[in-house]
């Protein structure tokens, strides 16, 4: 019998202790369980043996389908209005946009997935940068393509961003574009302008793509496939 070893100790986060009453889960501890997820997913994809690991993402394809199909049920019996009132809610955001189904006017990235939901196409995974950490500058846009997706990077106050390109007049590659402290200003369109914190667009309710971003030594890793949760300050 073949023993399947998956290092979970290593560098992971802490174990989620799961309180009591359940729907009472505040924004931090909502964090470090999607934390401990992310963890988790990414240790399967060190299983020694093929078969094993193989079975374990067939595994999660399936319930993928399962949740996704219950959950677009679900959504359809909605009334109008109430998607959009019970997605303020940031642990049911990251529900809906797991399985894709935010009010696309809303969603920050078209490749925003589960890493837990998983489907037969997409794999939740970070994919290192040609950059290094050291190699970006403070208030410089910086551009990349990783497998088919052409992004910019931008280290702002110290934190790095990575988001789409493509500008959503008319998806042109926005090359030429100017940072602004954390405005993105497009150099095709005139009042063209993102906030690179959460894709959103100047006076509109789109959002271009938004991606998470991580450091792992001098490497920049780049999430795709996966929830992106914009970090913005509370007032």
């Amino acid at each position: 019998m073949t023993t399947a070893n998956v290092n979970t100790t290593e560098d992971s986060p802490p174990e989620f202790v799961p309180e009591s009453l359940r729907g009472f889960m505040t924004n931090s501890e909502w964090d470090e369980l999607l934390s401990r997820a992310d963890y988790l997913i990414t240790s399967l994809e060190s299983i020694d043996d093929s078969n094993t690991r193989q079975s374990v993402f067939e595994l999660l394809k399936v319930l993928d389908k399962i949740h996704r199909e219950s959950l677009t049920r679900l959504i359809r019996l909605f009334k109008d209005g109430v998607l959009e009132q019970v997605i303020t809610d940031p642990p049911i955001r990251t529900l809906m946009d797991l399985y894709d189904l935010l009010p696309q006017s809303l969603g920050c990235s078209d490749t925003d997935s589960a890493s837990i939901a998983l489907n037969s196409k997409k794999l939740a995974r970070w994919v290192p940068s040609r950059f290094s950490e050291e190699k970006l500058k403070d208030d410089l846009l910086y551009s990349d393509q990783i497998e088919d997706h052409f992004i910019f990077l931008a280290k702002v106050e110290n934190k790095i961003y990575g988001f789409s390109a493509d500008c959503l007049v008319n998806h042109e590659l926005m090359i030429g574009a100017t940072l602004e402290g954390y405005s993105l200003v497009c150099p095709h369109h005139d009042g063209c302008i993102y906030d690179i914190r959460n894709g959103a667009k100047l006076g509109s309710d789109a959002h271009i793509g938004c991606y998470p971003v991580k450091k792992e030594k001098n490497r920049i890793l780049i999430g795709f496939d996966m929830p992106f949760i914009p970090e913005l300050p509370s007032f």
